[in-house]
């Protein structure tokens, strides 16, 4: 039979839950097929809907070894999904609403995405920071506009930092060794632990 592997999921705002699969459906006798499924189940657990996102995926990334690095939800709901250099964006329904492309990747990486408290999506790129150091950046998502937003200051965690939603502030960022909250209003980090 299929087996369905979970990729990745993220919780919005609503309570729904976002999950992406990589299914390996057998085709004939030791051979497999796959595919990469987006599911939205509502806060019941009643399924919303399913996309078959393969097809899209391999013709943005121009083949068929598809890394998904992360992926989070809006505040409207809307999907966006991080591959290599770029972002796929999705609606609320799950439709394929195109792109964003990110900064040359060849010095950074993504280490995470997630939604602050004003519903909108940033996005954290280490080994990219404003003064040319081995930092981070925190950079807002533009569903709307397809693009890149504003970049925010005083985010950097150092090493190999994540990005977790906050609890009184916007996000958690936390590295190797310790928990900040960051801001970002004010663009400030306060260590937690």
């Amino acid at each position: 039979g299929v087996s369905a592997n979970i990729n990745e999921f993220v919780i919005g705002a609503d309570g729904a839950i976002y999950i992406v699969t990589y299914d390996s459906i057998p085709v004939s006798e030791g051979v497999y097929d796959s595919r990469q499924v987006l599911y939205k189940f509502d806060s019941q657990g009643t399924m919303v809907y399913s996309e078959n996102l393969t097809e899209q995926f391999k013709k943005e990334l121009d083949s068929d070894n598809i890394y998904l690095r992360t992926m989070t939800v809006d505040g409207q709901g809307r999907c966006y999904i991080c591959l290599e250099d770029f972002v796929m964006l999705y609606n609320e329904q799950g439709a394929y609403q195109g792109k964003i492309a990110l900064a040359d990747m060849s010095t950074g990486w993504v280490s995470g995405m997630g939604r602050g408290k004003d519903g909108k999506v940033y996005i954290n790129i280490l080994g990219t920071s404003s003064d040319g150091g081995n930092g981070s950046t925190l950079t807002e998502l533009d569903f709307d506009g397809k693009k890149l937003g504003a970049s925010y200051e005083g985010f950097s965690g150092g090493g190999n930092s994540s990005l977790g939603p906050g609890i009184e502030k916007d996000f958690l960022i936390f590295d190797s060794s310790k928990v900040y909250e960051y801001d970002l209003q004010t663009q400030t980090k306060e260590e937690l632990f």
